[in-house]
């Protein structure tokens, strides 16, 4: 990444405070307004898929770097797929949105 390490260092261990969240995404984001800001730090829930013979992005490092920064993640991995599983296994990527989309019952 090409940003200053006091840029980065937040989003190694961003922890629970909104504060410093929103902070973080000031920072990537800033013509963005506080009604933007406060819409991207209450996100609800996030997918994250990954290939499962991704030798990239692994479970690990999901669990390392992206799942401590959101409260409702939820990860998928994708079976016999590699680093780009919506080109490798498209139905599969199409069937987990639809899932992930699907309003609550």
């Amino acid at each position: 990444m090409h940003l200053p390490a006091e840029t980065i260092e937040p989003f190694r261990s961003p922890g629970d405070d909104p504060a410093v969240h929103k902070s973080m995404r000031r920072r990537l984001g800033p013509a963005l307004d506080d009604s933007s800001l406060d819409t991207l730090v209450d996100s609800g829930p996030v997918l994250v898929m990954t290939g499962g013979d991704d030798p990239l992005i692994t479970s690990e490092l999901i669990a390392a770097t992206v799942q401590p920064r959101f409260a409702d993640l939820r990860t998928v991995v994708v079976d016999r797929a590699g680093h780009w599983p919506h080109l490798e296994r498209p139905s599969v990527i199409a069937a987990q949105l639809d899932t992930f989309l699907a309003p609550s019952p």
